[in-house]
């Protein structure tokens, strides 16, 4: 297993990951996907184990200050670990402050940011779509 910065290639699978662990409303379109390999701002990385990408991180990071964009672990690898590894890979580099917004309902993922030092800031309500639910942000 293994951690590496994602390539041209890795836009499919990346794409995949995202419809197999998001509801739909949360899935970002091919082109959203397109753009994250295009700017400076955006960092990914992916999730290599047995030869095959099995999640990734995106950071964006604009002058020292970072949101985690994304992370998906496929359903069938989640609960080993994955997505904590890639957390460490990606804030393995100092940043001013990182803030990221998660379904209120998601409470392995709100666990794993607890994990790393991320605390609940606020409430947005009604942020997510399919099914409308709200977003607690964490920094």
């Amino acid at each position: 297993m293994w951690i590496r910065p994602a390539q041209d290639s890795d836009m499919d699978v990346i794409s995949r990951l995202e419809k197999s662990c998001l509801p739909p409303g949360d899935v970002w379109s091919q082109t959203l996907i397109s753009n994250m390999f295009t700017n400076n701002y955006d960092k990914i990385y992916v999730l290599e184990d047995e030869g095959n990408v099995r999640g990734y991180i995106n950071i964006r990071d604009i002058d020292g200050d970072v949101d985690l964009m994304s992370i998906c672990v496929a359903p069938e690898y989640q609960r080993r670990g994955y997505a904590s590894i890639l957390m460490e890979r990606a804030l393995a580099q100092p940043y001013n402050q990182g803030v990221l917004e998660v379904r209120e309902s998601n409470e392995a993922a709100i666990h794993l940011y607890e994990k790393f030092g991320f605390e609940k800031y606020a409430r947005r309500t009604e942020y997510y779509s399919n099914p409308t639910e709200d977003a607690i942000i964490m920094i």
